[in-house]
């Protein structure tokens, strides 16, 4: 049976990668903001029509466009799964929120919690991380990161520590059905 287990690890970046960290931060929290802008204006521009809103599919190929755009060219220095993670976290929010999960997407905010995803290419070692596009970061693995990864989640929290949440996935057997006989007492 596959399970789906999280490790969280203490991140120690230093000066060079806290500012390539902060470039993946700030385009994700932007591609986040600017279409979470454009689908509120195209479904205010749209709204008696039968297609009310963007999808996903709609806004990666927005993306595609706006990266070729030589007044958005900078947004070439981030690794482009973060930024499609970025959207994924979009739809996923507008979802919920149709679903009565959550409340309406917000805007992301730049003094807020900061995360990043890659769903591949991280590396987990002994006491470092490896991530696309930034290289071997310094970091405290206290427990083993067993299995194959997933994806890591990225993070800054407000006081300015980093953190790295592996999505492993691993194999484990079956568990063991005892099958007891009933037994019933008449009192």
């Amino acid at each position: 049976m596959l399970v789906r287990k999280a490790y969280r690890y203490r991140l120690y970046p230093n000066t060079a990668q806290q500012r390539l960290f902060a470039v993946n931060f700030g385009h994700a929290r932007f591609v986040y903001n600017r279409f979470l802008s454009e689908r509120k204006t195209f479904y205010a521009a749209h709204k008696q029509e039968a297609k009310k809103g963007l999808s996903y599919n709609d806004t990666a190929s927005r993306l595609t466009a706006l990266k070729r755009d030589p007044a958005f060219a900078w947004l070439q220095e981030a690794h482009s799964q973060v930024l499609q993670q970025s959207f994924m976290d979009l739809d996923r929010a507008y979802q919920n929120f149709f679903a009565r999960r959550a409340k309406f997407p917000r805007f992301h905010k730049k003094r807020d919690k900061q995360t990043a995803r890659y769903p591949q290419g991280v590396q987990v070692g002994e006491a470092w991380i490896a991530f696309p596009k930034i290289g071997r970061v310094q970091a405290v693995i206290h427990r083993p990161c067993a299995g194959k990864v997933k994806n890591v989640t990225l993070t800054k929290t407000k006081s300015g520590r980093y953190f790295a949440s592996v999505q492993v996935e691993m194999e484990l057997p079956e568990p063991i059905v005892q099958k007891a006989e009933t037994v019933g007492i008449d009192l």
